[in-house]
């Protein structure tokens, strides 16, 4: 059960990925002036996290599906991880990029830290 939950709030995140981080960060990023290579390189970065998203939430709702004893807790804690490692990046570039209040203005280890946490909560119960 805790895997379904875990799949549906990866999707929400999904969905607040691409609807606010396409107009908050993706369109901005190719709005800027810097070199093209960089810019369509983060473009590509935006859209792998997107497909992140959308496929360990697909996958965490399959392991919440089946009564697989192995698999499931396996999958969950490869997703968590991929999840608590985006939280810690997201943290520590807030930090070390000295942007006032850093760990506000780059939110996105608010939604990826708790489903971690709760993703190898539930990976070890």
């Amino acid at each position: 059960m805790t895997e379904m939950a875990l799949g549906v709030f990866t999707l929400v995140l999904f969905v607040v990925h691409v609807t606010a981080g396409e107009k908050e960060c993706a369109r901005p990023m190719l709005a800027a002036d810097y070199d093209a290579t960089a810019r369509w390189t983060m473009y590509v970065c935006w859209h792998a996290i997107s497909a992140h998203l959308l496929l360990g939430g697909g996958a965490l709702l399959w392991a919440g599906a089946t009564d697989s004893a192995v698999v499931g807790p396996v999958l969950v804690a490869v997703i968590s991880t991929l999840h608590l490692v985006y939280a810690a990046l997201f943290l520590v570039l807030a930090f070390v990029s000295r942007i006032e209040r850093g760990w506000l203005k780059l939110p996105q280890w608010m939604g990826f830290l708790p489903l971690g946490l709760i993703g190898w909560w539930a990976a070890l119960s």
